[in-house]
């Protein structure tokens, strides 16, 4: 982005003064005045927050990699500058992972953090892309496919849901198709995701609406439409509800107590789910090292749904059983877990849709 900045328009992006001036004076955009002590001081702020304002205002290829430049150069000096001085003597970086640091169990990494790499920012990927292979081995992924609606849907019973999802329906289609059944309103299948985490996280229809894009009025209307037609996962966020004002806390399948404060009780029931969801993921990660024990290959890292492996290439036969053994980790009652795999020859960066055939 730098280089296409610096070919572009011939600007250094450091430069607050160069950045006010080809803002101002080329583009004709206006800046804040910087005041200090009451006082203008005669410049223009061109922090972050600033021009990330003005590039959701205006559409402007040059003021976009700017702001998508600063966020790079930002992560780059907080995260990934310190990278080089982590390495072992065989290239390595071994993280740490934290068990009890998140409220829902889930695993935590840091020294360095491997788990803030964004799948959305195209620029990640060259940071992704400096972890590596070894020699004979390939990256694999294993990634829980709607971990979390998945073990709600489950917890929850829900019979018909349950069944359409059996029979190889997309978990969202399903839900969309209980949602035109039972109150004839049609909803796409990205709506149908808002909806279904908004009642998971228990969000409030503010954040419903905005995540919809529409009205608050709409947004109540579909929320209702949903939580009418899944009547399993309503009446489990009722109970979720009851036991966070009965008892103050839940317990999950494996065990886990979450304690909820009384006047929180709509967050009982992503405190359930991502509690299940974080001892699931734990439990296949334990599982799968132990597996792989007697094998060259390695499981080398959790991110949240996600495992990350080195499989040597004379092992890839292994990885229907590490499939099983993933989707064994959550103790289901009807509806089983499923995984995605995806791979790569290369690096973390590079990964692709994973198919045994080729």
């Amino acid at each position: 982005l730098l280089a296409e900045i610096k070919k572009t328009v011939n600007l250094n992006v450091n430069s607050p003064k160069q950045v006010q001036n080809y803002l101002m004076g080329e583009l004709g955009l206006t800046l804040p005045k910087i005041i200090k002590r009451g006082k203008w001081t005669g410049g223009h702020s061109t922090d972050a927050g600033t021009l990330e304002a003005l590039a959701e205002k205006h559409d402007l290829p040059v003021l976009n990699k700017i702001v998508g430049a600063k966020r790079s150069q930002k992560k780059a000096n907080t995260y990934y500058k310190n990278y080089i001085e982590m390495v072992d003597d065989n290239n390595l970086i071994h993280c740490g992972l934290g068990q009890e640091t998140t409220t829902t169990g889930r695993l935590s990494s840091f020294n360095p953090n491997l788990q803030n790499l964004s799948k959305e920012n195209y620029h990640e990927y060259a940071v992704r892309n400096s972890f590596i292979c070894p020699p004979d081995f390939d990256f694999f992924f294993l990634d829980y496919s709607a971990q979390e609606m998945i073990i709600a849907i489950d917890l929850a019973g829900d019979q018909e849901i349950i069944e359409k999802v059996k029979a190889k329906t997309d978990v969202y289609i399903a839900m969309l198709e209980m949602v035109e059944k039972f109150t004839g309103i049609k909803i796409t299948r990205s709506q149908a995701k808002a909806l279904a985490l908004g009642v998971l996280y228990g969000q409030g229809i503010a954040l419903i609406a905005s995540n919809l894009k529409c009205s608050e009025t709409e947004a109540k209307k579909l929320r209702d439409a949903f939580k009418s037609s899944l009547k399993g996962v309503t009446e489990l966020d009722n109970w979720c509800k009851t036991q966070a004002k009965r008892y103050g806390r839940v317990h999950n399948p494996f065990g886990r107590v979450s304690l909820i404060e009384k006047d929180f009780g709509y967050k009982t029931l992503n405190a359930l789910v991502q509690g299940t969801a974080a001892d699931t993921s734990k439990t296949a990660f334990v599982n799968c090292f132990e597996f792989l024990q007697d094998y060259k290959s390695s499981v080398t890292l959790c991110v949240h749904d996600e495992l990350l492996f080195y499989i040597h290439k004379d092992e890839r036969g292994l990885i229907p059983d590490l499939q099983r053994i993933m989707s064994e980790a959550y103790p289901h009652r009807y509806l089983p877990l499923k995984t995605d795999v995806e791979w790569s020859q290369t690096s973390w960066g590079a990964k692709i849709k994973y198919d045994p055939t080729v």
